[in-house]
């Protein structure tokens, strides 16, 4: 998409940067501008049918979106720069769920959460939800440490007992492992705040996929893919 360019002159020192942004987003001589032939590799093309049509949705999404930015508070405009780091974030480190209630690593390797809008219930401590996960994606990455690196780790079962409010900056978790097994690990977590108050003690089962069923796994995907193409090429 086109950058929006513009020098210290054209924008009033008197007008919101959003107000600015939103008056460019519905300017039609700059939406105009999208429109034209651009330049495509050694070739200049005229923009398709279809790529106009995503490029006229994008603008209107911005638009609204830039519209309800100007009514957020400075608290909410937080959380949704929060939400958005969330989504940049690296997938191999930790899932986008894990990112998005304020999850991530200390320097020590174990987890934490940090406490906010993301993860505050009606009562404004941490939700059972946030808390349950928590427990669930630190142990993930705790067995992760002790079995092969092809291997995957699966929960089948967890219960958590919840003893304390979950208040304070940050909630860290500290897994253990009860049994290490073949195919199964018995797990507990232990949630505490900054002053190490027990917030919640978590319970768990779970799966070891090892490095054969990985990969019997990925070859069973791949043949059941190949078989639905020679369908599809027998009915055409």
């Amino acid at each position: 998409m086109k950058r929006i360019q513009c020098s210290a002159a054209e924008v009033n020192q008197k007008e919101p940067l959003l107000a600015y942004c939103l008056r460019k987003l519905t300017d039609c001589t700059w939406f105009a501008e999208l429109l034209k032939p651009k330049s495509c590799g050694k070739f200049n093309r005229a923009i398709t049918f279809k790529e106009r049509r995503g490029l006229i949705k994008t603008m209107t999404v911005a638009s609204d979106i830039l519209r309800e930015l100007e009514t957020l508070s400075s608290e909410e405009l937080n959380q949704v720069s929060h939400v958005i780091r969330a989504l940049k974030g690296p997938k191999k480190e930790l899932h986008y769920t894990g990112r998005l209630l304020g999850i991530g690593f200390e320097e020590n390797g174990e987890m934490s959460m940090k406490l906010g809008m993301q993860n505050a219930n009606t009562y404004d401590v941490a939700q059972g939800g946030a808390l349950y996960t928590l427990a669930d994606v630190s142990i993930g990455f705790h067995i992760m440490t002790k079995i092969p690196k092809e291997s995957q780790v699966y929960t089948l079962e967890m219960k958590m007992n919840y003893i304390s409010p979950g208040k304070g900056k940050k909630l860290y978790a500290k897994p253990a492992i009860i049994h290490l097994g073949k195919s199964t690990v018995v797990s507990e977590c232990r949630i505490i705040d900054e002053k190490d108050h027990t917030v919640a003690i978590a319970l768990g089962t779970f799966f070891l996929k090892n490095d054969r069923q990985v990969k019997a796994s990925t070859w069973s995907e791949v043949r059941s893919s190949r078989q639905q193409s020679l369908k599809n090429e027998k009915v055409y």
